[in-house]
């Protein structure tokens, strides 16, 4: 009988011994990896910050479902330089919510990363560190971003010619290879200095511009434009300039001309003889580059 308890006993405590050494997991360490610290719906062994509950796998725009990324700026767009347990981002400057990747569609990348304070889709020239310097030079007003280039302006060929004058030649600008010089006369603002001596005073607003011309008097041969027509007449030249600049070194211009006849009703001076041609407008825009 002896015999039989001591062999009972043997087994029992052998069979104790693998139930112990059966399950080596901690309790303690199965509740760490299911921590939620900040709340957020992910534990600590997926949340790479489980004290922010803003930081999370997914939760800056840029990111993929899995990927945890921090954006101190909140702009939707995670640190470039950010180190494990981050996932890095593209966001050139992790500081300034005005600076990420697309911010300004108008300059020559439109996808790259530039600073646009002034949210008129242009880079600023001086942007924030890591940032690309784009074509804004005044990135606080979005009114204003372009400033031409001084120096020597060749006009290019005469396009998109209109013109109601029935009179010929007219408006009719076709003649290249006139120039000017473009300088920058103060804030938002440059001058034309033509080769004649003359000057055009213009405004600039981003990158359109519009110059101020004053009304010219002349006294006009007609015999020189049409010979069927043998008068001189006293005509008024009313001019308007406006375009818009594709780059600091590029515009295109388009001048509005109207013509009018103010001379006195007699054979010399006479404006009745042009009552079926004038008063006329023409039309046509005129490219032009910095030399």
């Amino acid at each position: 009988m002896n015999y039989i308890l001591a062999t009972i006993f043997v087994l029992l405590a052998c069979d104790e011994k693998t139930q112990d050494t059966s399950d080596t997991t901690s309790p303690n360490d199965t509740a760490e990896n299911t921590t939620d610290a900040d709340g957020d719906g992910f534990d600590a062994s997926s949340d790479c910050d489980d004290d922010d509950p803003a930081v999370y796998p997914g939760s800056v725009t840029e990111a993929s479902d899995d990927q945890c990324m921090i954006d101190a700026d909140g702009d939707g767009y995670g640190d470039i330089n950010a180190a494990a347990p981050f996932d890095s981002g593209s966001d050139c400057n992790d500081s300034d919510a005005n600076t990420f990747p697309g911010s300004a569609p108008f300059e020559s990348d439109p996808t790259g990363c530039y600073t646009d304070a002034d949210d008129d889709d242009f880079g600023s020239i001086s942007p924030a560190d890591g940032a690309t310097a784009g074509s804004d030079h005044w990135d606080d007003d979005a009114s204003r971003w372009l400033l031409p280039a001084e120096g020597a302006w060749t006009y290019g060929e005469a396009i998109n010619i209109q013109s109601d004058c029935d009179i010929d030649d007219i408006g009719d600008q076709e003649s290249a290879g006139a120039g000017y010089n473009l300088v920058n006369t103060g804030d938002n603002t440059f001058q034309m200095q033509m080769e004649d001596g003359s000057s055009v005073d213009c405004t600039l607003t981003g990158s359109n511009f519009t110059c101020s011309i004053p009304p010219t008097m002349e006294t006009v041969d007609l015999s020189e434009v049409n010979p069927s027509l043998d008068l001189r007449v006293d005509m008024r030249f009313t001019t308007t300039l406006s375009g818009a600049f594709s780059s600091p070194t590029t515009l295109r211009n388009s001048f509005n001309l109207l013509v009018e006849c103010t001379g006195t009703d007699n054979l010399i001076f006479g404006c009745s003889a042009l009552s079926d041609y004038l008063p006329c407008s023409a039309s046509w825009e005129m490219p032009a580059s910095a030399n």
